[in-house]
């Protein structure tokens, strides 16, 4: 089971890092501003830009796109890929005596710090109810 629920998150956090870096080519940080959101180098990308023309993207929208702008996709694709690291590692020292309770109580958590993380992508295909915390 954590074979497979590390395979398929390292996965989809491939995917956000591919789609966000496309993205990043327009500009890695986006702000929002009288209805439109802006990419940094929208200058040389114009076509990024965003606007709010049609009453749907109002501000409490274009507020939330422009703060999940690829720089801070790619900041969460990083945390994600430390957190799964660091699981890895507690595998690797998966106590070797049953009083070993500290070690035992890391991987606990380490694992539940996994599951937590899958959460995110519970809406894509393969996420196995049995992950979550």
């Amino acid at each position: 089971m954590t074979d497979d629920r590390v395979a398929w998150l390292t996965a989809q956090l491939d995917d956000d890092e591919r789609v966000a870096r496309a993205a990043a080519d327009c500009g890695p940080e986006w702000r929002f501003s009288e209805g439109a959101i802006y990419p940094s180098d929208v200058d040389r990308h114009p076509g990024a830009l965003i606007h709010g023309g049609y009453d749907y993207l109002d501000d409490q929208y274009g507020e939330h796109i422009a703060r999940h702008d690829p720089a801070r996709v790619l900041r969460r694709v990083a945390a994600g890929r430390k957190i799964l690291a660091k699981y890895q590692g507690a595998l690797m020292q998966e106590p070797k005596r049953p009083d070993d309770q500290v070690n035992r109580g890391y991987l606990i958590a380490m694992s539940q710090a996994v599951s937590a993380l899958t959460t995110e992508y519970d809406d894509r295909p393969g996420y196995q109810e049995g992950w979550r915390v």
